[in-house]
């Protein structure tokens, strides 16, 4: 086997990252607090998907498995997200009930890391996110059914946090 070399259009792409720097001064001392002013910032900037962060969870077999998902809320918690109750990432979370993410604006030459533990939503907020999600179809494409209940692809909020 012959080691593959990138063509030359990927391996001299390189865009140079620098800016002003950061000034640990600037920065809030609480992180999430942080975040929010981050991802005001993103917004104002029209970033592509703002909310969009990659999840790093330990998959069954020991080794990391990473996805997109979409920050869906942020309160003291920590910062929460959905997934579908029969997901691979359910599943792991429910054996390791940790991840990493990581928020990337390029735009703002910004990223912003975080792990910790994973719990999950209450019910309540996992049925209004399931019941927004319904109606948004509902709207869209009227002829559409109800999203199933838990045990057959309901989805469920969970929570990063410190």
């Amino acid at each position: 086997m012959t080691d593959w070399q990138p063509p030359s259009s990927l391996r001299d792409r390189r865009i140079e990252y620098e800016t002003a720097g950061l000034d640990v001064a600037d920065v809030d001392p609480d992180p999430l607090e942080q975040w929010r002013r981050w991802f005001d910032e993103a917004i104002d900037a029209g970033a592509t998907e703002p909310s969009a962060m990659v999840l790093s969870t330990t998959g069954l077999d020991g080794n990391p498995d990473a996805r997109i998902v979409l920050a869906r809320a942020a309160d003291d918690r920590g910062l929460g997200f959905y997934t579908n109750y029969e997901s691979a990432k359910s599943r792991q979370i429910v054996v390791s009930p940790t991840a990493a993410a990581t928020f990337s604006w390029l735009e703002l030459h910004r990223q912003v890391r975080l792990r910790g533990r994973v719990e999950a939503m209450s019910d309540a907020e996992s049925d209004d996110d399931d019941l927004r999600r319904a109606e948004k179809a509902d709207r869209v494409q009227p002829s559409r059914s109800r999203r199933p209940r838990k045990g057959s692809g309901r989805r469920c909020g969970q929570w990063i946090t410190s």
